[in-house]
């Protein structure tokens, strides 16, 4: 392994070892570390770049190679057998090093490109050709011909599925633009669609691509069992003419209900994800590569928080407010304070902080579905406002007061209402997440036995309704008599009957406790 990193205004690399999925050890060096090649321009937005040169008689030297990243620096940074943490990207790729052009980057064991076919196309001063596929079985490749004299950017898409395939722009399905592709006996139906969320896409009704051949410098594998291609204009800016451009990609080895109709309705993907490739560059050939998976489900760990800040946490504290002020006594507040204020927040913070890593550059943050724009006002809005009406709240009480005043009841009515949006929210955020039927069905479970069981059944029922502080001491909202004086019956009830009993004596029938 050849792994690099920069300290101050210099980079540092170190050849490493592993026997064994834990840190590689550093080795004696076989390269020779060079400045970068004036050939080769470094993006602007890279942190890190290094060039080095090995013997072509290198034992190690193969086309296969792996892949791995992280946003820590290592411990020692001038040290070249400096120790550094476990990679957040991962992955492999194909380098072919006979200079042919094969050039394949995929995340997390993912494998090369083209497979028995390959692309002949050369670039020239008015052309560029870019390529991905998604692995060495050619479940999913394209190959991307962009053309400045015909102002046209033309996609060949071709896979060894059985059922569909499609691509689609931007890195999510919401409001991607997708050209999907089927078999129909011996001919290929391209479907444009669109999407709002994660549901069956939808046909438009104004196409922008014409279906043309497929370029004769493109050799199909022998496993291919859908191919097709596409032109589009390039002012529509499905591909973009001065930096790379991010696709989606899908695809199902089962058939659409109806293959002769490009409004067919079809199932739910069997594979998906995202990759990016670059024909920005007139004269040049490249290869894409998918976008690196993480190590670490930042989306889950997401979820799995906002659940707990709005699912979990905020029931709890109301439960406490609502019933239970005059068996805890002070510290219902301080018991509700706490989990609203310190454990909501907490769980918020660190769930945006795994949105924010998790984002990818240039993406805009949170107001792109609904989802996200419900989130920004939930956390950025309600919550806030409410932990203000809580110690307003607060600083006004009075244990004079003869009813709840208007600022304890807007408290009550905001806090029902996020916990009511956060609910539907977080619904939300399992669709987009894709999550499986099962889990949807636990959670609105979870919803209906919190709802009916504990708040219907434990509290309204059995504990009679809300416990308020008014003057006189705590009342309950279904039973005329102060729940102080009633808490205090029933325990001189359950010590007199606990007295009787243990002096042998019997209570008659209707005076039993």
């Amino acid at each position: 392994m050849f792994v690099g990193w920069t300290s101050r205004s210099f980079s540092i690399l170190s050849q490493r070892r592993a026997s064994s999925y834990s840190l590689p050890s550093p080795v004696q060096p076989s390269f020779t570390q060079i400045a970068i090649p004036a050939s080769f321009t470094v993006p602007r937005n890279a942190r890190i770049a290094y060039a080095f040169t090995i013997p072509s008689s290198s034992s190690f030297l193969s086309s296969d190679f792996i892949y791995a990243s992280s946003d820590a620096s290592p411990s020692s940074l001038e040290n070249p057998n400096s120790s550094f943490g476990i990679h957040q990207q991962k992955g492999s790729f194909n380098l072919n090093l006979k200079g042919e052009n094969v050039n394949t980057a995929q995340a997390d064991g993912a494998a090369p490109a083209a497979g028995d076919g390959g692309v002949s196309i050369p670039a020239s001063s008015s052309t560029s050709v870019a390529s991905f596929c998604r692995d060495t079985s050619n479940s999913l490749c394209l190959v991307s011909i962009r053309d400045e004299k015909a102002a046209t950017v033309t996609f060949v898409v071709y896979s060894s599925s059985t059922g569909w395939v499609g691509i689609g722009t931007g890195q999510s399905m919401t409001g991607a633009t997708m050209f999907i592709g089927w078999s129909n006996g011996g001919e290929t139906v391209i479907s444009q669609r669109s999407s709002s969320g994660y549901s069956l896409p939808s046909p438009v009704d104004k196409t922008i691509f014409t279906s043309v051949p497929v370029p004769a410098g493109v050799n199909l594998p022998a496993s291919t069992k859908i191919s097709y291609a596409f032109s589009v204009p390039i002012s529509s800016g499905i591909a973009s003419t001065t930096s790379s451009s991010n696709f989606i990609f899908a695809g199902s080895n089962r058939a659409p209900s109806t293959p002769s109709s490009a409004s067919s309705s079809f199932g739910k993907h069997e594979f998906k994800g995202q990759f990016s490739i670059d024909v920005s560059k007139l004269g040049q050939s490249s290869t894409g590569g998918a976008a690196a998976t993480s190590a670490v489900d930042l989306l889950l760990i997401h979820g799995i928080f906002m659940f707990l800040a709005w699912g979990v946490l905020p029931p709890i504290a109301i439960f406490v407010a609502r019933y239970l002020k005059a068996r805890l006594g002070h510290a219902w507040y301080l018991t509700h304070m706490g989990l609203m204020l310190f454990g909501v927040s907490a769980c918020i913070i660190t769930a945006l902080v795994c949105v924010e890593v998790n984002l990818a550059p240039g993406k805009t943050r949170f107001i792109t579905t609904p989802h996200g724009i419900i989130g920004v006002v939930l956390c950025f809005a309600i919550y806030p406002m409410q932990v203000a009406l809580g110690f307003i709240s607060n600083a006004l009480f009075s244990a004079e007061r003869h009813s709840v005043p208007w600022w304890d009841q807007a408290h009550w009515w905001l806090g029902r209402s996020a916990v009511l949006l956060a609910v539907v929210n977080v619904h939300l955020g399992l669709m987009l997440y894709e999550a499986s039927a099962v889990i949807v069905g636990l959670y609105w479970g979870f919803i209906g036995v919190v709802v009916l069981g504990v708040f219907g059944f434990l509290g309204e029922y059995r504990m009679k309704g809300a416990v308020h502080h008014v003057k006189g001491g705590f009342h309950n909202e279904v039973s005329s008599t102060p729940t102080t004086e009633r808490l205090m019956e029933n325990n001189e009830q359950k010590a007199a009957g606990a007295r009787l009993a243990h002096s042998g004596s019997y209570l008659p029938e209707g005076q039993r406790v």
